[in-house]
């Protein structure tokens, strides 16, 4: 592998990070402007299951992903964004 292409991963594995981390910034937001978002009790409720959630996406997708034995759920393929879209493998 040449530098160029190293650096262009590297780039575009940054590019990624940052719009995953632009995703979770907005889903916390979600959290914050939920109508059942009534006391501190109820936020901490939400950001745990939000944390737990991504915990576990997280571990699906990178420690437990074998790709000789792919998974075969939805959410493989099809991921809900914070803004009520979907994104696919190929977006």
């Amino acid at each position: 592998m040449s530098c160029g292409s190293l650096e262009a991963w590297q780039e575009s594995a940054n590019e990624v990070w940052k719009e995953f981390a632009r995703e979770i910034e907005a889903l916390g937001e979600l959290v914050e402007d939920a109508p059942f978002n009534e006391d501190d009790q109820t936020a901490a409720e939400g950001y745990r299951h939000l944390a737990r959630f991504l915990s576990s996406m997280i571990a699906t997708e990178t420690d437990h992903n074998d790709p000789d034995y792919p998974h075969s759920c939805a959410s493989r393929t099809r991921w809900p964004r914070s803004d009520g879209t979907t994104r696919t493998a190929s977006t």
